[in-house]
């Protein structure tokens, strides 16, 4: 097992094209924010899941006030190179005096009502929570519900959140990926989902392959399905829930208002 956490931020940055679109989803989310009456010139978003940047930096480029935070150190520093690569104006002010490098936990030192919008993309939501973890039921679904009302305090009243998850149903699948290019190295990848809906339990690997070399990056955590999310947000105080995936995406979307 490879234990390489800036590694995995690489790879995650560099699979991720290949398993949706982005184009078309940044082009779907500007839609989306635009529909619920956002505009780029006052709106303040935050992406609470940011990963490695990804749609963070492609919104930033077109105009909109995007503010980052992710717990994984790894992560916000690919973040932050990603950002400087495309030039995104006004990249380290969003970065580093915005949310930042904080967990959800961290997040209830910003004050309440900041928010026009808040994206948790990527199946973060169930992921952040459990990652690493078989998850007990009971537990995993307190902390996305908390989760989940951290952000309802965040939002401006009437704000929007923008949640995805897993497709509902899908039992997981195989993708070989070939010429990922990692630290100036070629890799072969190949990516297995398997989802088990009757123990809660999503798990995900990653192979990589330079010629007789091989190692694996592995994990599990909770398999958040679609009625127990909708649920989850009536607890957490959101109303006007409606499914709203992406075009392009690998996963389904959903909005709901404070």
């Amino acid at each position: 097992m490879i234990e390489d956490d800036l590694l995995l931020a690489q790879l995650w940055r560099a699979v991720s094209p290949r398993e949706r679109d982005e184009t078309s989803v940044v082009n779907a989310l500007e839609e989306l924010l635009v529909a619920h009456g956002l505009k780029k010139d006052k709106a303040i978003v935050l992406d609470a899941a940011g990963g490695f940047g990804f749609p963070s930096v492609e919104l930033t480029v077109r105009g909109w006030f995007v503010e980052y935070a992710d717990a994984s150190r790894a992560m916000f520093q690919e973040a932050v190179h990603r950002g400087w690569e495309q030039k995104a104006p006004n990249w380290d002010a969003m970065m580093f005096y915005g949310a930042g490098n904080r967990t959800w936990e961290d997040l209830k030192e910003l004050d309440d009502g900041m928010y026009d919008a808040v994206l948790c993309m990527g199946n973060s939501l169930p992921h952040a929570v459990t990652w690493g973890k078989d998850g007990n039921p009971g537990e995993a679904r307190e902390a996305i519900v908390g989760a989940l009302r951290q952000f309802h305090r965040l939002l401006k009243q009437k704000g929007i959140l923008y949640v995805d998850k897993q497709v509902e149903g899908d039992p997981g699948a195989l993708h070989h990926i070939e010429r990922v290019e990692l630290r100036e190295r070629p890799y072969d990848v190949s990516l297995i989902t398997r989802n088990d809906p009757a123990h809660h339990l999503r798990e995900w690997n990653a192979v990589l392959r330079n010629g007789d070399w091989a190692g694996t990056f592995g994990s599990r955590g909770y398999l958040l399905q679609e009625n127990e999310l909708l649920d989850l947000l009536h607890k957490a105080g959101f109303r006007d829930i409606r499914m709203a995936t992406l075009r392009g995406d690998c996963y389904e979307g959903f909005t709901a208002r404070k």
